[in-house]
């Protein structure tokens, strides 16, 4: 089991630290996010880990372990409301807003869409296999390669 700690609300997205990562983000109206690691191909998802910690609107915490090349997205947590422009669905696995290198690029798939065309339940199936994942990378890295 990985050591998770509160982290820091800033910055934004996953930010390498000595041992691990800080990640941190916003919504404002999730219940919980949870970072979700996966195999070095972003085919199995090994792990979820709920931040532990809330400031204003931004979910954050340090976890131990990560390091660069990790692949990852998030999951968020909260109401289902259409028509509130609410469409959480744990099943939907999402793209780090803040990702600095993502490890392939989108190709449409159903399961993408948070499985509710009509807004009238959210559906169940994962959208992970078809979803590109975030891959961990330090600022110095992204920087170079841009």
């Amino acid at each position: 089991m990985r050591r998770v700690g509160p982290g820091h609300p800033e910055p934004l997205g996953l930010t390498l630290v000595p041992g691990g990562a800080n990640v941190a983000v916003f919504s404002a109206h999730a219940r919980a996010i949870e970072l979700c690691l996966f195999d070095a191909h972003g085919a199995v998802e090994l792990e979820r880990i709920a931040l532990p910690e809330r400031t204003g609107d931004v979910f954050h915490g340090f976890v131990a372990g990560i390091a660069a090349g990790a692949r990852y997205g998030l999951r968020a947590y909260g109401p289902f409301e259409p028509r509130r422009g609410h469409r959480f669905n744990p099943a939907t696995l999402l793209l780090d807003p803040y990702a600095r290198a993502i490890a392939r690029r989108f190709a449409f798939h159903p399961a993408l869409t948070c499985g509710a065309a009509h807004g009238a339940q959210p559906g169940h199936a994962d959208s992970a296999p078809f979803m590109p994942k975030a891959n961990a990378t330090a600022a110095a890295e992204a920087a170079a390669s841009a």
